[in-house]
């Protein structure tokens, strides 16, 4: 089975308001002590929620179009070991783009976090070190190749260099992978207790949403690993979760977009299940579709605006 494109995550959705007590100066019968635990712990899960929230924002950034492979793809597709200086080989980097992505990483890897967010800081201090010499290789390779100094040296620093840009990008992709796998276990902690808080709050509608994207992770989990059988399963769950979100279309937060991005969801995942029957049923090039209209669905979930 040839690779499949990169998948999206949601971002975290904070339930600090969502959890707090009743009273207006948030005091509740248990007392004092109690109203600052649970201050504290909402404070806590606010905090880890911001950290996983920049994360993901960088993970969608490389996963857009798969970038990673892309930039791969494009790079091996020269040749280099076989190459000799009488080729033109105009190469171009997208280097600007993965250093911003680097800094998005940084500076959500400095926010504060606690034990929950110990596993995504792992995955990331994995991550940046082989994209940060991806960046280094190609800015001393980008003068070279465009003012095609590889004739004057016999094309010797762009051999020499190949390797170590290939095992960089080897190296960020299975570390890319890996933060993915983090970044959806700690989504998967997280989203019972949004789904319950919001329905606590009245906010059914935002629950069937979260309900529907959770599902439809877990559903697009199985089907990236081949598990098509366990896909097919969860599809029947996704179909249940989106009956859930039409039902309480009405209900929606009534803020400019909301009622966009709400039926965009309903209408990607909507595709995402008709495309993955026809790839079941022999349509080879549904394959990426469903990863695509998937990942549409998550960008409209993150554009959504939450209960404060």
């Amino acid at each position: 089975m040839q690779r499949m494109i990169a998948v999206a995550l949601t971002v975290a959705l904070s339930t600090t308001a969502l959890s707090g007590c009743n009273s207006p100066d948030g005091a509740s019968g248990n007392g004092q002590a109690a109203t600052g635990g649970a201050t504290a712990k909402a404070d806590r899960a606010q905090q880890d929620d911001v950290k996983q929230s920049g994360y993901v924002s960088a993970f969608n950034a490389l996963a857009q179009n798969d970038f990673l492979a892309q930039k791969l793809e494009a790079y091996a597709s020269y040749r280099i070991p076989t190459a000799t200086p009488a080729n033109t080989l105009d190469m171009t980097f997208t280097t600007d783009s993965l250093v911003r992505i680097v800094e998005d990483l940084k500076k959500a890897r400095a926010e504060p976090g606690t034990e929950r967010t110990a596993p995504l800081d792992k995955a990331v201090d994995a991550l940046i070190p082989p994209l940060e010499e991806i960046v280094r290789i190609e800015r001393e390779l980008a003068p070279y190749y465009s003012a095609r100094a590889y004739r004057d040296d016999n094309l010797a620093r762009g051999k020499a260099a190949d390797g170590p840009l290939k095992s960089a990008h080897a190296n960020a992709l299975s570390a890319f992978t890996r933060l993915g796998d983090a970044l959806s276990v700690y989504q998967r902690s997280r989203n019972t207790q949004r789904i319950a808080d919001l329905n606590a709050a009245g906010h059914v509608a935002e629950a069937s949403l979260l309900r529907a994207m959770a599902a439809a992770e877990t559903m697009i989990a199985a089907y990236t690993k081949g598990d098509m059988d366990a896909a097919a399963r969860q599809s029947q769950v996704v179909g249940t979760a989106l009956d859930q979100m039409r039902a309480n279309e009405s209900k929606i937060q009534k803020i400019a977009g909301n009622e966009h991005s709400y039926r965009n969801v309903i209408e990607r995942l909507t595709e995402m299940q008709g495309l993955f029957s026809d790839y079941r049923n022999g349509d080879r090039t549904a394959r990426d579709r469903v990863l695509t209209h998937y990942n549409l669905a998550v960008g409209q979930s993150n554009a959504y605006r939450f209960p404060d």
